[in-house]
């Protein structure tokens, strides 16, 4: 499947949400990482086939539609949409309250634990006799 397909913008997402009523998770997906790919099998254990909607987080990594690529490639995602122009409220307002499952304050958590990860292990290896120096130098080698 080209999962390409499964990304609409919320025009041509409407009518299937009103015809199917689908669970809505929201959420940046700034990375994309393992724990969302997780969080979002287990949703769709639970809610069945997912909507996602795309949301901005402040300082973003990757783009809106890259973020999209990524989730729609989720074989638990049924469709993603962009927040559209007039924002996330005008897809917001189409779904029951309790069929609309927000995770922008979990993906910062996750974006942070990523980071985070990042830097531990850049400085670890920095630290490693031997290593390439942080920013791919070579280390200095003494003269035999």
């Amino acid at each position: 499947m080209d999962t390409r397909s499964k990304i609409l913008a919320w025009a041509g997402a409407r009518a299937l949400v009103e015809q199917a009523r689908p669970p809505l998770v929201t959420g940046h997906f700034d990375p994309l990482t393992a724990g969302h790919a997780r969080r979002l099998a287990a949703l769709a254990e639970t809610h069945g086939p997912l909507f996602v909607l795309i949301t901005e987080p402040p300082d973003p990594v990757l783009p809106a539609g890259a973020r999209a690529h990524l989730v729609a490639a989720l074989a638990c995602v049924q469709c993603v949409m962009l927040a559209p122009p007039e924002g996330p409220e005008a897809v917001l307002a189409a779904f029951p309250p309790e069929r609309v499952l927000r995770g922008e304050e979990a993906d910062l958590e996750l974006r942070e634990a990523l980071q985070s990860h990042v830097r531990a292990r850049h400085a670890q290896s920095a630290a490693i006799p031997g290593e390439a120096a942080p920013g791919g130098a070579e280390p200095d080698k003494e003269d035999s």
